[in-house]
């Protein structure tokens, strides 16, 4: 088994012969079609249906009703590397004549009035962090009274760990520094209430 250490070198290894088969994000597959001429053979279906789906939100009181309206006014994404909470909702602003101007700022550096949001997402991106007790009190704060706070992530006891054990290719830090099963993780969102 070989782990390419980003999408580049899982180019290289696919053009080169060196790997037959892998599992990939959407976006990512799309490319490896393109640059190494990979054949997608299967996709997965999440939660009984087949396909990605990208929502945007904004604050009841914000007068936005319509992409259209978010006309100067600053948007923000959650992670450059999601294909469903950056890579599809970019395009599709793109498509519809906005500019995006990348700008990265962390989470632990982005600054809002307390009580400003009637909803935080976190996909894909706890498991990545090294505090989280840290990023889920802000989020706590950041919340308005009834907010809600949703957050996704691999489960550690998925079919790749235990088909794989210790070679499971999400055993890789530091890129992954927490594990989740549904025990712990019920452990973390209850010290929210």
């Amino acid at each position: 088994m070989l782990v390419a250490k980003d999408l580049e070198q899982m180019t290289n290894y696919l053009a080169n012969g060196r790997v037959d088969l892998l599992s990939e994000t959407a976006f990512s597959a799309m490319r490896l079609d393109t640059q190494a001429g990979a054949e997608i053979i299967l996709h997965e279906w999440k939660k009984g249906v087949p396909f990605y789906q990208t929502v945007f939100y904004a604050a009841k009181d914000s007068g936005i009703k319509s992409l259209q309206d978010l006309k100067g006014r600053k948007n923000t994404f959650e992670d450059a590397g999601s294909t469903s909470g950056y890579l599809i909702p970019s395009t599709i602003l793109s498509r519809q004549g906005f500019k995006p101007v990348p700008r990265s700022i962390s989470f632990e550096e982005f600054k809002v009035a307390d009580n400003s949001f009637d909803v935080v997402i976190m996909n894909q991106i706890v498991e990545h962090v090294l505090d989280i007790n840290k990023w889920i009190s802000k989020s706590q704060k950041l919340l308005k009274p009834n907010g809600v706070l949703t957050v996704t992530l691999p489960s550690f006891n998925n079919l790749f760990r235990c088909l794989l054990g210790t070679n499971e290719p999400y055993i890789i830090p530091p890129e992954y520094l927490n594990y989740f099963n549904g025990r712990n993780l019920r452990k973390l969102m209850s010290n929210m209430v």
